[in-house]
């Protein structure tokens, strides 16, 4: 190795450590060889100087710090082995030119050439580039296909041609609708991590820099430029950046604008962020162009994310995932640009996103799930803010720009808050209060002109509110409001309604007074309210078979429908049930990391566990009973302070503990013990919940009178007290099942 290679190598070694293990790793060289330690140390803080000077954080196609297009006047350089046709774009550090290799295969490629006159230290980078490329093999990447020297000693490479435009304006020429949008931008994503798995940071992602070309009617980008990309070290929390602003400020995270900043991976996560935004809105969120380079950091550093138009498909999820992406803290962001790949696509598909929309409101939220004992008061708090919210808004209702304001607080209210509460066990007054705030709020509004939301938001509220109350066991109020909220919503829609979210909301509508009437024992009136449903299911699924949302639709339906075949026929209910299962994990297979499609699964193994149960089928019926508590503890652990999940995890946990009473297991008392402790503590969270009150009863119960051979006497006894003391007389051991005094 000569010197000069010497100096590249420890140059190499070093430029992208931070200042002080820098130093470190130089002194411990300095014995050795001084003059190559000195030599290295001039190039490092020629790096500095150019880096300040925005050297390296021009893009090689445009010459701004906000991108742009300054040709540089330079000779065309003779490249051997291609033909150089025209020049394609410049920038400080060199120019590429559209070029056509001699031999052996003639294909037009890129060519990207160092300028004259540059130093040492961006030759050095310029090859480092180059070594990087060649690490990537992924369709989303430009290909490297030769590097080496001009006539004139000057670097180059070349590279794959990309015949296309930037991202945005190719959305723009091609008009592409939001769908195909999001699809080519989670192509990007997938590209920028197979990036990341190579443990390449880009930190220069804007649209420049992703072409996209058009193959036989498909939008295939690709990812360019790696001129700012440096190695970093995957397994490290977190790498010092050092002093260098390198890439793009429109395109920089927080993080990346700050000196001696830390940083990972996830600073590229922000720049798709803002990008994915540009692409779906037609703007830079803070600016971009438009602005003053001052306003344009300032906006990255402290500024909201600018909610999308409510216009825009999927905009409620979008929302979510953008505010995710860009989030101020990269802790709060996606951990890596597959999670953000994974969102795009279940949008495209019509699934739940798993991000949470932005806000005071999803933190509370939030903090309640890490903390569930704080959930309860979480809410509270957040009901708080939430009135007074609204209440400020009224105090200036004749203004239309505050008419507006309330609208927007009362859509962020009912289609996150009242939905993040909903979930959470321990919220029963808290749930009343947004509810029946939320409903005065929209009695004082005009529909304005968005009426089919206006109309969505009162049914989702009536129904919540029906709920609780439901659950309370005002069983006549609860019927009395969901009928309101499907006279009204029939009102407006129409009892046939073509749109798909009308349809999906009077489906879900039918069912919820179903289930009421099932409430009040009014059995006949319920299952021709989930026949209805059912039907309405079929249809559309006859139309789009393999429609997702549809498939989970029915997957519920089926279980409405269980109870009563269980009561006419067991072999028919037994069919239901392996259906209804055989979807639910056809649909957790498609998404395995869907929490909800988890739960379902579980529900399904409950259901099939029962009436194997029914049929005097114990082994089966142990089986898919023990397959129900771990698939509903899998979703428990995920998220423990949800209701539902912990309401299904406890009927399962109760179904295995009768099983093994049935046959008189030894593992029995322990499994029925187990049961009581989860029910306990569920009550002990909803006091005032007939759900969490009727799952400890039911366990009581049965302990109260089961055989002293599978539950200790001395148990039974403390049973028939608990029941006492929740406010129930013990049964009489004449009331014991039979399958239960009958082995």
């Amino acid at each position: 190795m000569n010197r000069v290679q010497q100096i590249r190598a420890l140059f190499g070694t070093v430029v992208d450590l931070p200042t002080e293990a820098q130093s470190e790793a130089l002194d411990v060289r300095a014995n050795d060889d001084p003059e190559l330690v000195a030599e290295v140390r001039r190039l490092l803080r020629a790096s500095e100087q150019a880096s300040e000077e925005g050297f390296l954080a021009e893009p090689l196609l445009g010459s701004g710090i906000i991108p742009g297009d300054r040709p540089v006047a330079e000779a065309r350089p003779d490249v051997p082995g291609y033909e150089l046709i025209d020049r394609l774009g410049s920038g400080s550090t060199g120019a590429v030119y559209r070029g056509r290799s001699i031999s052996p295969l003639q294909r037009e490629l890129a060519v990207k050439v160092l300028r004259p006159g540059l130093s040492e230290q961006a030759r050095i980078r310029f090859e480092r580039e180059q070594q990087m490329l060649t690490q990537i093999n992924h369709p989303g990447v430009a290909q490297v296909y030769d590097a080496g020297m001009t006539d004139d000693g000057r670097p180059f490479v070349a590279v794959e041609l990309i015949d296309g435009q930037p991202i945005t304006s190719h959305a723009s020429a091609h008009g592409l609708t939001v769908e195909e949008r999001l699809a080519v931008m989670q192509a990007v994503c997938e590209a920028v991590h197979h990036i990341h798995s190579k443990g390449i940071l880009h930190r220069d992602l804007k649209p420049e820099n992703i072409l996209v070309a058009t193959s036989d009617g498909e939008h295939a980008p690709k990812v360019i430029d790696f001129g700012a990309s440096i190695v970093i070290d995957d397994d490290a929390a977190a790498q010092t950046l050092g002093t260098r602003i390198v890439g793009t400020v429109a395109y920089m995270a927080p993080e990346q604008l700050e000196s001696h900043g830390r940083g990972d991976l996830r600073m590229d996560i922000f720049s798709l962020g803002v990008i994915l935004f540009e692409l779906v809105a037609g703007s830079h969120p803070f600016g971009g162009r438009t602005e003053p380079l001052g306003a344009v950091v300032r906006g990255i550093q402290e500024a909201p994310l600018p909610r999308l138009d409510r216009r825009v498909p999927h905009g409620r999820d979008l929302n979510a995932v953008l505010a995710a992406a860009c989030d101020k803290d990269p802790n709060r962001r996606y951990p890596s640009a597959q999670h953000l790949a994974d969102e795009l696509r279940r949008i495209l598909a019509g699934r739940p996103v798993e991000a949470s929309s932005p806000g005071v409101f999803s933190h509370v939220c939030a903090a309640g799930r890490r903390h569930p004992g704080l959930a309860a008061a979480s809410v509270l708090v957040l009901v708080l803010v939430a009135t007074l919210s609204v209440g400020l808004v009224l105090a200036n209702r004749e203004s239309n720009r505050q008419r507006e304001a309330m609208r927007e607080t009362v859509t962020v209210l009912v289609d996150r808050v009242l939905e993040e509460i909903n979930e959470l066990s321990g919220a029963h007054d808290a749930r009343e209060r947004l509810a029946r705030l939320l409903l005065s709020r929209l009695d004082a509004m005009s529909p304005g002109a968005d009426r089919d939301e206006y109309y969505l938001q009162r049914s989702r509220v009536l129904t919540t509110l029906s709920a609780i109350q439901l659950d309370r066991r005002e069983i006549d109020a609860a019927i009395e409001n969901r009928l309101i909220a499907l006279s009204e919503f029939e009102s407006h829609f129409g009892a046939d309604p073509t749109s798909r979210v009308a349809r999906e909301e009077r489906i879900r509508l039918t069912i919820l007074l179903g289930d009421a009437y099932n409430a009040d024992k009014r059995r006949a009136e319920a299952f021709d309210a989930y026949e209805a449903a059912h039907a309405s299911i079929m249809d559309a699924l006859a139309a789009s078979p393999d429609d997702a949302s549809w498939l989970d639709g029915l997957c519920w339906s089926y279980e409405r429908l269980t109870p009563f075949l269980v009561d006419s026929d067991l072999d028919a209910a037994l069919r239901n049930c392996r259906e209804r299962l055989r979807v639910a994990r056809s649909l957790h297979d498609a998404a395995p990391e869907n929490r909800l499609r988890l739960f379902s699964v579980g529900c399904a193994e409950t259901w099939l566990g029962r009436v194997h149960f029914l049929r005097g089928d114990h082994d089966a019926a142990l089986d898919m009973s023990r397959r129900a508590v771990e698939t509903l503890g899998a979703a428990v652990d995920a998220e423990y302070d949800r209701f539902a999940f912990r309401s299904r995890w406890i009927i399962a946990k109760t179904h295995l503990a009768f099983t093994l009473l049935a046959m008189r297991s030894p593992d029995a008392f322990a499994a029925l013990e187990d049961a009581r402790w989860s029910a306990v503590r569920l009550m002990d969270e909803n006091p005032d919940s007939y759900i969490a009150t009727s799952h400890l009863r039911a366990i009581l119960n049965v302990g109260a009178v089961a055989p002293p051979d599978v539950v200790p006497a001395h148990a039974a006894e403390a049973y028939r007290d608990a029941l006492i003391a929740i406010g129930f007389d013990p049964p009489p051991p004449s009331k014991a099942p039979a399958w239960l005094v009958e082995p």
